[in-house]
């Protein structure tokens, strides 16, 4: 009966500390790549860079969090050539999970009457990229929103993950592509051999205790 409550005790610790919120989010307020993290840290080396060139803060037709962070140079062909790129890396201990919250990437974007009319999606957590999702994209220089992108396909995953964000059946490779408020929400919780630790702590607690009161 103890061991059962001792379980069940963990099991819910465990449920209350998973995380359904905002695990990245760049907003480039102040024109910075910094960004908010839950449980994780940012890939420096993948801070919201482009894969070839350069890229510019914009507040063109006012970005919901002014400045935007905008691109030029985006694949005229069917298929991406470059990218955005960034990612993430889990604290110890902690991975993604698609319950109770789905995960999800969504981000606001403008790009001009010449820049890409399709994105693709992809991520690496140390076997190679796989493309998470593709899309189109609405190039009549508004401000518009992906929606929630799927990323359940994440879900176990922990580490370090890369993303990559092409663009690409541009007209010309000087029609831009601009990101704002770029969010990976959902739910983390602790790894499985986290749980069981905890779980022998408890048990281990709940076994010294009945020695002390048999004393």
């Amino acid at each position: 009966m103890k061991r059962t409550l001792a379980i069940l005790t963990v099991m819910g610790i465990t449920a209350g500390i998973a995380q359904a919120d905002i695990i990245l989010e760049y907003l480039f307020t102040d024109e910075s790549r910094d960004a908010t993290t839950e449980h994780a840290n940012v890939l420096s080396s993948d801070s919201f860079v482009t894969s070839t060139g350069t890229s510019n803060f914009i507040t063109t037709a006012s970005p919901p969090n002014s400045p935007a962070l905008s691109s030029s140079g985006w694949s005229t062909s069917n298929e991406p050539s470059r990218y955005w790129l960034f990612g993430l890396e889990l604290e110890p201990g902690w991975e993604f999970a698609d319950s109770p919250d789905s995960l999800t990437l969504d981000f606001v974007y403008r790009a001009t009457g010449t820049g890409p009319v399709n994105y693709q999606l992809d991520y690496d957590s140390g076997s190679g990229f796989t493309t998470l999702d593709s899309g189109t994209i609405n190039n009549d220089s508004n401000w518009n929103s992906s929606g929630d992108i799927d990323l359940s396909a994440l879900a176990g995953t922990s580490g370090s993950v890369q993303f990559r964000l092409g663009g690409y059946n541009a007209d010309s490779s000087s029609g831009t592509w601009a990101l704002d408020s770029v969010t990976l929400s959902g739910t983390m919780i602790p790894e499985p051999g986290t749980t069981a630790l905890m779980l022998m702590g408890f048990l281990g607690i709940a076994a010294a205790r009945r020695k002390l009161f048999k004393r």
